[in-house]
């Protein structure tokens, strides 16, 4: 049990009686100075219980704050919290307190099915407290938040992620977001006030020590009074070193609330990873690849370096999945991530734009040196073998769609002349590049370096 919090009256109990105890020491000089200073002790007392019980107070203040947003604007409900929020300003009597728990208990149900039954099961025990003069005890455990976000793998065959699934995985971010802005703040609050109450215990300490010892070599004449004044001291103290006690258990809260925010962070930057990178291949996802689109496309609006655009899709790639299986197809693609498409810069952005499609973007390239550029990677592609069944098999070959980016264009119209050029490639023939159609063709497309005997899909 939490020790009480005396009442920040300047005639609260303790102090009248103890003031009142003190009076025969006015009687002579030495009693006089002594009671000035055993009076200085009792109102930095009060003014530290009001510190701490502000402290609490700014606490319950954030609960309500995250409780009111979680309900809709103008509901009832809301102006209730609202008014709690206004009310709970120290000094705080404990009737005071009692009137806004019965308040949260009438509301109770209705905010609970607003969906804030944690912050509801937060705010009694704070109440409870503060209504009774005590400090809040600190949990004996602390339960770090989980979330698990399965996010399907962009690619492998599957489709790339709706809208839906961007939105339920923008809303768990953003949630993870304001739960760890949320720890923090507590975090702060308790760390400040925990720093400040062991400083001016640690000085009321000492202080009542001195105090002590003084009185008990004291010649007053009221024997009686000093030995009520000491035993109420002694009492004093004892009542200080338990509140020290409870501190110290806070501190190894807050470290466990440290603890979890670390995680949760940690946690941040894992899905923020998992969100812009292709699993199996280990390359940029379709998401990343718009995200760095939409950056070069206001680039060359602004400066008007040239931008080139591929897409690259496997030729006869189904048909490694059905000979050999999905495992084969998987290291067909991880080898062409790995091997192959290594070929380009490291300025250029090569994706995994979904199943066995890659794009590649150029910056500061037109489309000749970019023709060349997926020459290279051509003539790798056909040197390149992947292990499979404990045997190297060949490579299949790619079709390519380029493009060049036009001042004004969009990018989904960007990449909509890129597709059409790599759907030319593959009525063509396949293993072939293909300029957008309004490109001039300055060169002839680049042909098939695949070696002789290579089965066309």
């Amino acid at each position: 049990m939490s020790s009480p919090i005396p009442p920040p009256s300047g005639e609260g109990p303790p102090r009248h009686r103890l003031l009142r105890l003190l009076e025969p020491l006015r009687r002579d000089r030495a009693g006089k100075v002594l009671y000035g200073h055993l009076e200085a002790i009792l109102a930095r007392q009060e003014a530290w219980c009001l510190e701490v019980q502000e402290a609490y107070a700014a606490l319950t203040g954030l609960l309500l704050e995250r409780w009111a947003q979680a309900l809709p604007e103008g509901s009832p409900q809301r102006l209730h919290l609202r008014l709690l929020q206004a009310r709970l300003q120290p000094p705080l009597d404990p009737d005071e307190v009692a009137g806004l728990r019965r308040l949260l208990e009438a509301h109770a149900g209705e905010l609970a099915r607003a969906g804030a039954q944690a912050l509801e099961e937060a705010l009694r025990p704070l109440l409870a407290e503060l209504e009774g003069g005590g400090v809040p005890a600190a949990p004996t455990e602390a339960a770090s938040p989980r979330a698990a976000a399965n996010t399907p793998a962009e690619g492998g065959g599957g489709p790339a992620p709706g809208p839906e699934e961007q939105r339920v995985d923008l809303r768990y971010r953003r949630h993870l977001d304001e739960k760890r802005l949320g720890i923090q703040r507590i975090q702060r609050i308790l760390a400040e006030q925990i720093t400040h109450c062991r400083r001016n215990s640690e000085a009321f300490a000492a202080t009542l020590r001195e105090g002590l010892a003084r009185l008990r070599r004291s010649d007053a004449e009221e024997e009686a009074a000093r030995a009520r004044l000491i035993a109420e001291m002694e009492r004093l103290l004892e009542a200080q070193e338990r509140l020290n006690a409870q501190l110290e258990d806070a501190g190894s809260q807050l470290q466990v609330i440290e603890a979890d925010s670390r995680r949760l962070t940690e946690e941040l930057a894992r899905i923020h990873l998992l969100s812009l990178t292709d699993e199996l291949t280990g390359l940029p996802n379709r998401r990343a690849f718009l995200r760095r689109l939409q950056e070069e496309v206001g680039r060359v609006q602004r400066y008007g370096h040239p931008l080139s655009l591929a897409l690259l899709d496997l030729d006869g790639f189904k048909a490694v999945n059905d000979r050999h299986g999905h495992a084969a197809g998987d290291e067909v693609l991880r080898t062409y991530a790995a091997q192959v498409l290594a070929v380009f810069r490291h300025h250029d952005m090569v994706a995994r734009y979904g199943g066995e499609e890659f794009a590649v973007l150029l910056p500061n390239t037109h489309t000749e040196g970019a023709a060349r550029a997926l020459a290279k990677v051509q003539k790798r592609a056909a040197e390149t073998t992947f292990e499979h069944g404990g045997r190297p098999l060949p490579l299949p070959t790619f079709s390519a769609g380029l493009a060049l980016y036009r001042p004004g264009e969009s990018p989904e119209a960007f990449i909509e002349r890129a597709d059409r050029a790599l759907y030319r490639a593959k009525r063509l023939g396949r293993n072939r590049v293909e300029l957008a159609e309004e490109e001039p063709r300055r060169e002839r497309p680049v042909e098939a370096t695949a070696a002789a005997g290579r089965a066309s899909a």
